[in-house]
């Protein structure tokens, strides 16, 4: 099991640690574990939770556009 950063976590899916870090703030994925000192460490299943909210994310922007352009 490899243990990552936030900021390792983000640029493994390819967006900013803000970014990250939102979706834990509101509420769109289930925050990881804190080490000793406060910081997230991030497993293989915290990133596929990451990757399966973004692509959510991505398919109701898709959605939206596609409704927006055939008004």
């Amino acid at each position: 099991m490899t243990l990552r950063t936030t900021q390792e976590a983000a640029r493994e899916l390819g967006i900013g640690y803000a970014q990250l870090f939102n979706l834990i703030r509101y509420g769109r994925i289930v925050p990881p574990q804190k080490t000793g000192s406060g910081e997230y460490y991030w497993t293989d299943d915290d990133l596929t939770a990451a990757r399966n909210a973004l692509s959510f994310r991505k398919r109701r922007v898709e959605r939206r556009e596609m409704a927006d352009a055939s008004a």
